[in-house]
């Protein structure tokens, strides 16, 4: 989910931002932004966009179909007197969830798959991930919640469900899903080149109790920390097509999307805009001519040197389909 602050609102003042819990405000600190699904970007002008995981922290979930969001703004100017307090409260539906989401945003990255189930046994990418065991859970640990979490670094950590928390992850279920999230750099995360593409992985095996076994789910997400290439003229951008961790049999692509700021453009905005969107045998491949008008340039000039950037952030959005297992992603 997507707010926008208007440039008229914040421009000049010192802008946060917290999340409406109920009758709780909670400040969003960064580190508690990247841990439960909260990100923020804004340009030189004072436009800012916040962004929301529908799965976060302080989101209002109705039966992972229905999602409300209350987000508290404030702006301070000299001094830090107080001008502006303005709370926004946006409710949003959505209920076509693949079996396993990935989500890579600009501070965290977060995955979460469709829950086991006594009567729905599930298997992700080949691996068997219900088992039951008896009296293997402590009794405190209530049903249909995490007792503890191994990360694979891979060598492996184990962490109780408290641990994780204390450590910056976020771990919960939903009425249908395990969601997990991971800041970037973070000890428990790792980093691997494919094709030729540097991605940070963050890998899982989460334990959670149902009503009378332990069910063990293997989450894993791997996020891109470059793969651009630019020109004076053209900015492109190179995602794998195939991460051999999150895939262990040949896939078939079932959709490609792009966007700006995390809204989709149909191809006649892409052609107007000279956007390329293409596959190869190895990456997904996104062009972007520099200067376009859903970026902006800024005027720099460190040691008394005039340069110029060009920013603009694009979306990239796939699904994909293991042969093996069917299992869309």
């Amino acid at each position: 989910m997507r707010l926008t602050l208007d440039e008229a609102l914040a421009v000049g003042s010192q802008l946060e931002i917290a999340a409406i819990n109920g009758t709780d405000i909670i400040p969003l600190s960064p580190t508690l932004a990247a841990q439960c699904g909260y990100s923020m970007d804004s340009d030189p002008w004072g436009n800012t966009k916040v962004f929301v995981s529908l799965l976060g922290c302080y989101v209002d979930n109705q039966a992972d179909e229905t999602f409300n969001l209350g987000l508290r703004f404030q702006m301070y100017g000299d001094g830090l007197s107080k001008q502006i307090q303005h709370d926004v409260t946006e409710t949003c539906s959505y209920s076509r969830w693949a079996s396993r989401e990935i989500l890579c945003d600009r501070n965290y990255m977060e995955v979460s798959t469709l829950m086991v189930t006594p009567e729905v046994p599930v298997t992700m990418d080949g691996q068997k991930v219900q088992e039951t065991w008896q009296d293997a859970i402590p009794d405190a640990v209530a049903p249909n919640s995490i007792w503890k979490m191994t990360f694979h670094t891979p060598d492996s950590k184990v962490m109780v469900l408290k641990d994780a928390h204390r450590a910056g992850y976020g771990a919960m279920t939903t009425p249908t899903r395990l969601v997990l999230r991971s800041p970037y750099n973070m000890p428990e995360t790792y980093a691997e080149e494919v094709a030729g593409v540097p991605m940070e992985i963050f890998s899982v095996s989460t334990y959670y109790k149902q009503v009378c076994r332990l069910a063990i789910m293997v989450s894993a997400a791997a996020c891109p920390t470059g793969g651009l290439v630019f020109t004076d003229e053209v900015i492109t951008w190179y995602m794998p097509r195939r991460i051999p961790l999150l895939i262990s049999s040949a896939i078939k692509i079932l959709e490609t999307h792009m966007g700006i700021d995390g809204q989709r453009l149909d191809k006649t905005m892409m052609a107007i805009r000279r956007y390329k969107l293409s596959i190869t045998e190895s990456h997904v491949v996104i062009e972007l001519p520099v200067g376009s008008p859903d970026g902006y340039y800024k005027s720099h000039a460190p040691d008394y040197s005039y340069h110029i950037t060009y920013t603009v952030e694009p979306m990239l959005e796939l699904l994909w389909r293991a042969e093996d297992t069917q299992v869309n992603t």
